[in-house]
């Protein structure tokens, strides 16, 4: 902004206009082109006489020399505002600054490669993934970070990477100490103002989110079965409900019709018979009527409480088959809602089930306990067990439906199954209901009772 006629009417309006944070080192530049005598570039800020502003200036200073005793007798200079230079220079150091950054504290695994698959630079979230120092890493190929049997893929991605110069999938990673995760990728090759060309990798561990598709994947599918299983129990009740209706107290209704008849006869001379008979009858349909109440649901659930029902059921069901049978409580009393109630109830009759079907006991054992605010059922048997983990595997593939009915039945209560069972050594089926009390909740006196 200035005038070459001011410049030369006052010679230290140069320095006068200089940054202050410049002015040391241009004047020690300036003493330093006396001593040398040799060229010199520098940069520095130069005021602008009518904005203000500080410009950015390079110059190029050459010392002129007397002919004789090399006297440096003036300065030559040339100089160029590069103002616009700096501020470019400095958006790219803070953009690389951020890029730095970022790549430091990312927690996706960045890093670079050669087309042979050697590891040029790692980020600090990879070395901490991986188990590996990064020193370590830059010495490794990206083979040596894969599981066994996935690493001959590498051959084929680096082809497809040059043809494509993009590759994105899962790659399944083995760490330093053996661990294997699922990490998803996407790499571009880069070739532009680098030689030989690189690849940049971005990845990211997505073991957790994997497991859990997995874990609901099949979980959906056990929906799916118990779906399936449910409606073919459903109908299968249905089923026994209907032959029992009309193959027995059908047909214990039609002789009591036909006794009932004869007897209301004028020549009837065995109608005192026939009405004993037609008594017979009904007290045999009142029990049919009764049991079969009693195996879809026993009063005794809904009016006397857990307890007393599966009390009820296990003594009634062992009785007939003469298996000694043990009962305990505690307390005498339990009251907890009516989900926990039916499910708990549902679980020891499909227990109680399973072992006199299968198990050949010659005992069983059944204990309802409260444990804090947690309730838990036991029933144990002496009987010939069985392999849990293939009972559960067959139950899974929709071969069978106790095991997997009680453990979803269980679940869907925010309860627990616990199995444990050796062949020749008997079974132990515990379903532990948490938080199932009130605080409270007061206990009674506990009973036991065989």
């Amino acid at each position: 902004g200035f005038s070459a006629e001011e410049f030369r009417m006052n010679r230290r309006l140069w320095l006068e206009s200089l940054h202050p944070e410049d002015l040391a080192t241009v004047q020690e530049s300036n003493e330093r082109l006396l001593t040398s005598k040799e060229p010199i570039t520098r940069m520095y800020r130069i005021k602008h006489k009518h904005t203000g502003e500080y410009r950015w200036m390079e110059d190029h200073i050459v010392p002129q020399l007397a002919t004789g005793d090399k006297k440096v007798v003036g300065i030559f200079g040339v100089a160029r505002d590069i103002t616009e230079r700096k501020r470019v220079q400095e958006i790219l150091h803070e953009s690389e600054d951020r890029y730095r950054d970022l790549v430091e504290h990312s927690q996706d695994l960045i890093c670079t490669h050669d087309l042979e698959g050697r590891i040029l630079s790692a980020n600090p979230w990879a070395a901490k993934v991986l188990g590996y120092e990064i020193d370590t890493i830059l010495q490794m190929n990206i083979r040596d970070f894969l599981a066994p049997e996935v690493r001959g893929g590498v051959d084929v991605y680096l082809a497809k990477i040059q043809k494509r110069r993009t590759a994105s999938g899962l790659l399944l990673v083995q760490t330093a100490t053996g661990e294997r995760r699922i990490w998803e990728y996407s790499n571009t090759l880069r070739t532009e103002d680098v030689a030989p060309p690189i690849v940049r990798g971005m990845a990211r561990d997505i073991t957790e989110r994997k497991q859990a598709e997995d874990a609901s994947r099949t979980h959906t599918q056990r929906l799916q079965t118990l779906s399936k299983q449910l409606l073919e129990i459903q109908e299968n009740e249905r089923q026994s409900i209907a032959r029992e209706l009309h193959d027995e107290i059908g047909q214990t209704l039609t002789s009591l019709k036909i006794l009932l008849e004869l007897s209301t006869k004028p020549k009837a001379n065995d109608a005192r018979e026939s009405l004993q008979e037609a008594l017979g009858l009904i007290g045999s349909l009142i029990g049919r009527v009764r049991n079969l109440s009693l195996d879809l649901r026993p009063p005794a659930l809904d009016d006397l409480g857990l307890v007393p029902a599966i009390r009820w059921h296990l003594l009634h069901r062992t009785e007939r088959m003469g298996i000694k049978a043990h009962f305990e409580a505690e307390p005498e009393e339990i009251h907890v809602s009516g989900e926990i109630k039916t499910v708990c109830y549902r679980v020891a009759q499909e227990a109680l089930t399973n072992v006199l079907r299968h198990s050949k006991p010659e005992s069983v054992e059944v204990q309802v306990m409260k444990r804090g605010e947690n309730l838990e059922l036991t029933i144990r048997d002496d009987g010939s067990g069985f392999d849990v983990d293939s009972a559960f595997r067959r139950a899974a593939a929709g071969e069978s439906f106790g095991l997997l009915g009680m453990q979803e039945r269980i679940r869907f209560a925010g309860g627990t199954l616990v199995i444990r069972s050796e062949q020749g050594r008997g079974t132990e089926i515990q379903a532990t209901f948490p938080d199932a009390f009130p605080p409270s909740s007061i206990d009674s006196e506990g009973s036991t009772e065989r």
